[in-house]
């Protein structure tokens, strides 16, 4: 069983330490390195509780290591109430199955890439249509290979005929008639149906795909389609931070906090690189810790997770972690079950 080590918040931001033999002074303030004053849970959670919330989970170590972890960091982050406590389940169990995956997949079928994806400046998706694989267009590039901005892939070469969603759809779901963005799945009921117009390149689908290189190419701090960092910065942890700049940004809020002063992370480089980005799939600690960094820091309309909590908004709260509202039915159902299942402490 982990020890309860949690640093108790005290004014401006700083924690409680203990002075004691081998002691270090820093900007006044005297720094115990070898342990933190315990201060239980404001919050607390239990494992039965968790399981409740996620029924579909039967990985008790998982369930267990969860609740360990967010008994131990819950004061530190905030989580200090019923209904923030309930909105961040929420949002990491819509995020990873039920607490179960911790790398976003890649699985798709060729009509579900079509409904998510299916935008004249994906064309690179589809057959007989191939963008400068190396190039992106509206960016600033970093001198490390990352780039600054929003931008799209190089040219595709032959022009895309379809200028529009719609107009993507239809020529997909050919020869099907009367295709809206909205009825795709009534038009074309087989998921796996690639025979129209436009045809989902192989390499797109199945278990092995090389989607997200195309799909988050050039935006999120993400170099080209060539480059790899569609599939290797996809989501990660339990809140799956996705693009190689929110790697890098939660790798300098870890470590700017002087409880990880001998423990840096570089999210942003693999194991072979020197970095941690495999302890996000690999290390539920790590994962939920970093997890946490970016519910702390991230704001969405000026406010940040914690504040949306406290107003009871899933739809921001949604917008703020996934950057859209995808997945916001299990986020309400997780939500629902959280409030029905932890205590009122």
């Amino acid at each position: 069983m982990r020890h309860k080590r949690t640093l108790a918040p005290v004014g401006c931001g700083d924690y409680v330490r203990v002075k004691g033999e081998g002691d270090d002074r820093i900007e006044g303030h005297w720094i115990f390195r070898k342990v933190a004053v315990p201060v239980d849970p404001e919050f607390p959670i239990t494992t039965d509780q968790l399981s409740k919330i996620f029924p579909n989970n039967k990985d008790t170590a998982r369930i267990r290591e969860v609740v360990e972890v967010l008994n131990e960091l819950s004061n530190v982050f905030e989580l200090t109430t019923k209904g923030r406590m309930a909105h961040f389940l929420a949002q990491i169990g819509a995020e990873t199955g039920g607490l179960a995956d911790l790398d976003e997949s890649s699985h798709y079928s060729p009509r579900r890439i079509v409904e998510l994806f299916g935008l004249p400046k994906y064309a690179d998706l589809f057959q007989g249509y191939n963008s400068e694989p190396t190039e992106c267009v509206g960016v600033a590039y970093e001198s490390d290979g990352g780039t600054l901005g929003k931008g799209r892939s190089g040219p595709v070469s032959p022009v895309f005929l379809y200028d529009s969603k719609l107009k993507v759809f239809q020529a997909y779901g050919h020869p099907a008639t009367g295709i809206t963005t909205a009825n795709l799945r009534n038009k074309v009921t087989d998921k796996s149906y690639n025979s129209g117009i436009l045809k989902v390149k192989e390499k797109h689908y199945g278990s092995d795909s090389k989607l997200f290189d195309v799909t988050y190419a050039c935006r999120m701090g993400n170099a080209g389609p060539s480059s790899g960092h569609g599939s290797t910065f996809k989501g990660k942890g339990f809140i799956h931070l996705t693009g190689r700049w929110t790697y890098k940004k939660v790798s300098e809020l870890w470590n700017a906090d002087i409880l990880n002063e001998n423990n840096k992370k570089y999210f942003h480089k693999s194991r072979s690189e020197g970095g941690h980005l495999e302890d996000l799939i690999n290390d539920v600690e790590v994962a939920l810790k970093a997890s946490l960094y970016y519910w702390r820091w991230k704001k969405y309309g000026g406010k940040s997770a914690n504040e949306l909590s406290d107003q009871n908004d899933i739809v921001s709260l949604t917008k703020l972690v996934n950057g859209g509202k995808n997945g916001i039915d299990d986020r309400k159902i997780y939500y629902k079950n959280a409030l029905n299942n932890l205590g009122d402490k």
